[in-house]
C-alpha cells in the first residue's frame, strides 16, 4: 500500500505524471481564459437584468455607466481600506474589525454610486426601480472589480 493512505495515489489516478504539478506558467496561461468567461458571464447577467427591466428601460451606456462606475468605487473602496489597515495595524488582527471595516466600506461605496447617478442623471433616474438597477449593475461592476483586481 502506498503511503498517505488514499489520497496518496490521486494524481497517479488522474493519469498525471507521479508528483507533476502545474507550472506557474500553465496557470497564467489559463488566466485569459478564466477572465474572459468571468466577463462574460457579466455581460450575460447585465443582459438579463436589461432585458427584464420592466418599467422605461435605460440607455445603454447608462448600463454601462453604472457598471463602471461601480467597478471604479470598488477600487476607490479598497484603496480606502488599505490605509485604513496601514493607519490601524490592529484591524488586521481578528476577523470581525477586518469585516466590518470591509462591509462598511463597500456599502458606502454602493450608495455613493446610486447616488451620483440619481444626482447627476437625474432625468434618466425616472422611477424609484430605478435605483434597484443601477444599483444592481453597480454591485456588478464591484464584483468584476473584485475578481479582476
Amino acid at each position: 500500500p502506498a503511503r498517505g493512505g488514499a489520497c496518496a495515489s490521486t494524481t497517479a489516478d488522474a493519469g498525471a505524471p507521479r508528483g507533476h504539478r502545474i507550472s506557474f506558467g500553465e496557470a497564467a496561461g489559463a488566466m485569459p481564459l478564466i477572465y474572459l468567461l468571468m466577463l462574460a458571464c457579466a455581460a450575460g447577467l447585465a443582459a438579463f437584468v436589461y432585458r427584464y427591466d420592466l418599467c422605461r428601460r435605460e440607455p445603454w451606456y447608462m448600463v454601462a455607466l453604472a457598471v463602471g462606475l461601480g467597478f471604479t468605487v470598488m477600487w476607490m473602496a479598497g484603496a480606502v481600506e488599505d490605509l485604513v489597515f496601514a493607519c490601524f495595524p490592529a484591524l488586521r488582527v481578528t476577523v470581525g474589525p477586518k469585516a466590518a471595516l470591509v462591509d462598511v466600506t463597500e456599502t458606502a461605496a454602493r450608495l455613493v454610486m446610486v447616488f451620483t447617478v440619481a444626482t447627476l442623471f437625474r432625468s434618466r433616474f425616472t422611477v424609484p426601480l430605478d435605483g434597484l438597477m443601477y444599483g444592481t449593475l453597480g454591485g456588478l461592476g464591484m464584483a468584476i472589480e473584485e475578481s479582476l483586481l
